[in-house]
């Protein structure tokens, strides 16, 4: 299976926006045209800050629906954290998680 994206937008009023693709700068280009999703069309995107790449679609669709349940500053954290990169060298679902387990909310 291919790998697949998490990233993280910078969006007007100091929002962020996580998701996940295939091919995140397509992805990015879709949002700031407002084609990709209500909250970047009522929020537009200003930069795309990180990318992390898992192992298949599935292993960031669980990742990307964890984040979204946590605090912005918890979200950018785990970014943070994974170290993130567009080097497209996928890390296991199991290291996410545990990196997620072990992200502060204060950070």
């Amino acid at each position: 299976m291919p790998s697949c994206v998490v990233y993280l937008l910078a969006c007007d009023g100091g929002r962020t926006y996580t998701g996940i693709s295939a091919n995140p700068q397509r992805r990015y280009q879709l949002h700031k045209a407002g084609k990709a999703s209500m909250f970047t069309r009522l929020n537009p995107p200003t930069a795309l800050l990180a990318e992390v790449w898992l192992e298949d679609r599935r292993s960031a669709a669980i990742v990307e629906h964890l984040l979204k349940r946590q605090s912005q500053a918890r979200r950018v954290a785990w970014f943070q954290r994974m170290n993130p990169s567009t080097d497209r060298c996928p890390h296991s679902l199991s290291t996410a998680l545990d990196l997620l387990s072990r992200c502060d909310s204060k950070n």
